[in-house]
Order: structure tokens, then C-alpha cells, then sequence
């Protein structure tokens, strides 16, 4: 006779199978070997679909106007990129702030970069929203960077949860 305690511990064991067989897997949040960097020029080229960091606390003030008239940078951080297509599109949704108000972001095609160098912006997005930057016209295999910034000196979390025309390195052998 099966004990009523049997089928307990089977229906247990089909949950958690069921549970982790419908789960996405997902990129590791703030890898230790793929941070961003505070400059463009040891920005790491990583997979960027997924992703989610913090923003640095390395305050700094730049390039006054960056995105708009009242933008200014405050505490950047960089990802470099490589575009597979003209047309890109990086989607990066903020998911919360422990202080300032939120995040805005860039693509720029030079580094180190200005003003000029910036082919997209948004210029502030709040907690729960998605900063959408698109750029038409990039040379596919040149490098690109992406600048993520705490607006005001905002120190947020935030995921990157849509990548579009940008090569994916899956593994270190692909870079």
C-alpha cells in the first residue's frame, strides 16, 4: 500500500521538475569578469541581451547637453558593442533606484567621444521604465559603445531586455 506521505513527496518532486523545465535561462546578473567600465576604452564586449548591472558610483561631470539641454553626464558606465546590421536597437529597462531619479543612455561611435560622437540618446528614464535607444546607419563590424548613466548621479539597477542587429558573443572564444 502507498502511503498518502509517497504521494506528497511525488507531486513535491513534479512541481519543482515542472518549475525549473518552464524557466528562461537568463545571463548572471553583474558577472564579476563582465563589468562595465567607467571609460570607453576597457569597455568589455559581452552579451548583452539580459544583462542587468547597478550603475557605478564614480562621480564625474562631462559633455554638458549630451542628450537634450538639461542632460549632463554624472557617473557613466560603458559596454563597447559590435553591430551586425545598420539599424540597431538596445532596449534597457530601469529597475530601480536607490537615489536620484533614473537613467539615460547613448550610443556613440568614437572613443574616447563628445558631444558629436552620440548617434542616440535618451535623455532620462524613471524606475519601471525602458529607455529605447535606436541608431540607423552604423557600419556593421566597427565598434560602438554603449553609455549608461545615473542621471543626476542616480545609482540604479537596470537589465538590458532587448538587443537587436548587435553580434552576441555566447562564449570568451568568440571575442
Amino acid at each position: 500500500m502507498v502511503s498518502p506521505k509517497s504521494h506528497l513527496y511525488v507531486k513535491v518532486f513534479l512541481f519543482v521538475i515542472i518549475l525549473f523545465s518552464a524557466t528562461e535561462n537568463k545571463a548572471q546578473c553583474n558577472p564579476p569578469d563582465q563589468l562595465p567600465t567607467p571609460t570607453c576604452e576597457e569597455a568589455p564586449t559581452i552579451c548583452l541581451t539580459n544583462a542587468c548591472y547597478t550603475t557605478l558610483n564614480n562621480p564625474m561631470v562631462c559633455c554638458g547637453g549630451f542628450c537634450g539641454a538639461n542632460t549632463i553626464i554624472n557617473n557613466p558606465q560603458f559596454f563597447a558593442f559590435i553591430p551586425t546590421l545598420p539599424d540597431v536597437e538596445i532596449d534597457i529597462h530601469v529597475d530601480g533606484c536607490s537615489s536620484g531619479a533614473g537613467l539615460q543612455s547613448a550610443i556613440v561611435d568614437a572613443c574616447p567621444w563628445d558631444v558629436p560622437n552620440v548617434i542616440a540618446c535618451n535623455g532620462g528614464t524613471g524606475p519601471g521604465g525602458t529607455m529605447v535607444l535606436v541608431a540607423s546607419g552604423l557600419i556593421p563590424g566597427n565598434t560602438y559603445w554603449l553609455l549608461i548613466d545615473g542621471s543626476n548621479g542616480a545609482t540604479c539597477q537596470y537589465t538590458i531586455n532587448f538587443v537587436s542587429g548587435v553580434f552576441e558573443p555566447q562564449i570568451d572564444e568568440d571575442l
